[in-house]
């Protein structure tokens, strides 16, 4: 019983660690595409 809770904090923690790396990648590849697609008033 006590084995099943920690192995599901550990999943639970991996899986959190996975969704932050994922936005983060995500949110680069959007502003790269969208500085590229909209260069602005300076380009």
């Amino acid at each position: 019983m006590h084995g099943e809770t920690f192995n599901f904090i550990e999943v639970f923690l991996f899986r959190e660690q996975v969704i932050v790396f994922t936005f983060k990648v995500a949110e680069k590849m959007f502003w790269r595409t969208g500085r590229d697609l909209n260069p602005g008033p300076s380009a």
